[in-house]
């Protein structure tokens, strides 16, 4: 049996969302607003939310923290509280030898975010989410 393996590449095409976004440092993409298309959370002296329109484009930008404190480096898009609404899990760091806060902004299903502090520490190389203790609640990892 002969198998024909074809596969189309499109050419990449670049799309501006933001050019004031200070010190970028990481995005993550997953569907925020629940409208069916994939939204933007970016991070870098504050955390944005870009809206998809649908057609390909960034329209609504929404300001999640305007200002971190420090650069967020990890990011995390999960429904950290059950309630179907997904949340942005990041974190944020000061100084030239970082003292970290992870930050979950929780989402109220219309898009305004609250900010909880959940864990000031000294290193975080990495950061995950997933129901590691069987309980049905989503949990954070932090490396």
């Amino acid at each position: 049996m002969t198998v024909n393996l074809t596969a189309v590449v499109a050419e990449p095409v670049q799309h501006v969302i933001d050019t004031d976004l200070g010190h970028p440092t990481i995005i993550a993409a997953a569907d925020i607003d629940g409208d069916g298309d994939t939204d933007i959370a970016a991070s870098g002296w504050g955390t944005y939310l870009y809206k998809n329109d649908g057609s390909g484009g960034f329209g609504t930008t929404v300001t999640v923290q305007a200002t971190a404190g420090g650069a967020g480096d990890r990011m995390r898009i999960a429904d950290m509280d059950g309630d179907s609404e997904l949340d942005i899990i990041n974190n944020s760091s000061v100084g030239v030898s970082p003292q970290y806060t992870l930050i979950w902004y929780q989402n109220d299903g219309n898009e305004n975010f609250t900010q909880n502090n959940i864990l000031a520490t000294s290193s975080c190389d990495g950061i995950d989410t997933g129901d590691f203790d069987g309980d049905g609640l989503t949990d954070e990892l932090v490396v």
